[in-house]
């Protein structure tokens, strides 16, 4: 979470990367500012950029020279910027479909294998990560998991092929959008809750191509996931400064969003009426768990509001917990002592 940015600096030879780092940069998002940093990034925007690789390299060092900075702070502070944070949605996305499924699985499946077996158990994933490795390596494991109903709430639309290139020559045609057919609906012993949104999820602009308001928003519109041919979850690899889709038996194309949003934000009650039904689906697990696993959560301070959740969940749950294991690299005695106080489990 705090070093995604100097994670980011080596990926600048992707200019949907670089751009935005640049843009950033240039309009102060980052919290420690560096001159460094400064000089190259307005070298590489704009109408006389110059993006040879001795700028690049420059801009990288910088960027990585940089104390480390909150990824979800960072996009708290783009917010104010509109289309900046977007864009910096999107670069974030890019990185991950870069890498896409080039990962070691082996930990991931072997701690699935072992969960996952008896059929008469439940399993609910609450996760504050925006990639799609878990989803990934649970359709992988063959638990029934699909992105149908297995995200806490119903998402009706896919996607199988990005928007076509806005500079090709000639009309364009915006990709079709699929309706889910009722033979997709399973997930019902395994559930991954994100209450902080999705790299697949794409929610709709409020203002269509070429029209007024037609009262579709990202608080109460669709959202529709790309997939493979084969139903395979899959990152957004759009390059396009807009996505135009078109929904089944609607001819006006719209331009549609990823949806991750930080913790804050997502705290905010009124908001996306899915975020709520995800916020339920995470106190009835809480509430009803036999077995608790944390894996990487420190707590941040920015998840208040989880903490909050987690505390009056358990305070109101009726069944004592069996068993709370908690793996986090290179915590301290005052972490698990947090830990344990806020399940009201014994230390």
């Amino acid at each position: 979470m705090n070093d995604f940015a100097s994670v980011m600096a080596e990926y600048l030879d992707d200019d949907v990367v670089l751009t935005t780092l640049a843009e950033m940069e240039n309009s102060g998002i980052f919290e420690w500012p560096s001159q460094e940093a400064s000089k190259f990034a307005s070298l590489l925007v704009g109408r006389q950029a110059d993006r040879k690789d001795q700028n690049r390299i420059g801009f990288r060092r910088a960027l990585k020279n940089r104390p480390s900075e909150s990824i979800e702070k960072l996009l708290e502070r783009a917010s104010p910027f509109g289309k900046l944070q977007q864009r910096f949605k999107y670069a974030i996305n890019r990185l991950f479909w870069s890498v896409e499924w080039q990962v070691n699985w082996q930990p991931l499946d072997q701690f699935l294998s072992r969960q996952i077996g008896d059929e008469q158990s439940a399993h609910t994933f609450i996760s504050f990560n925006y990639d799609l490795l878990l989803e990934r390596a649970l359709q992988r494991h063959a638990a029934g998991w699909n992105p149908h109903t297995g995200y806490g709430f119903r998402i009706d639309f896919f996607v199988i092929n990005d928007p076509p290139c806005m500079q090709r020559a000639g009309a364009f045609s915006p990709a079709e959008i699929r309706r889910f057919q009722s033979s997709d609906m399973r997930s019902e012993g395994v559930q991954i809750l994100k209450p902080h949104g999705s790299l697949n999820w794409l929610v709709p602009e409020i203002t269509p191509v070429g029209y007024g308001p037609t009262g579709l928003t990202t608080e109460d519109g669709p959202i529709v996931v790309p997939l493979t041919e084969s139903h395979e979850i899959r990152y957004w690899g759009s390059r396009e400064p807009f996505q135009y889709l078109r929904l089944p038996d609607e001819g006006t194309p719209l331009n549609w969003w990823l949806y991750i949003v930080p913790p804050t934000e997502a705290a905010k009650r009124g908001g996306p009426s899915f975020l709520a039904d995800i916020r339920a689906k995470e106190i009835q697990a809480i509430r009803s768990a036999d077995e608790v696993y944390i894996l990487g959560w420190s707590i941040p301070e920015t998840d208040s509001d989880q903490v909050e959740l987690i505390r009056s969940s358990v305070g109101d749950s009726l069944r004592k917990l069996r068993r709370l294991t908690v793996v986090n690299r290179a915590a301290g005695p005052e972490y698990y002592n947090r830990v344990a106080g806020l399940f009201h489990v014994d230390r």
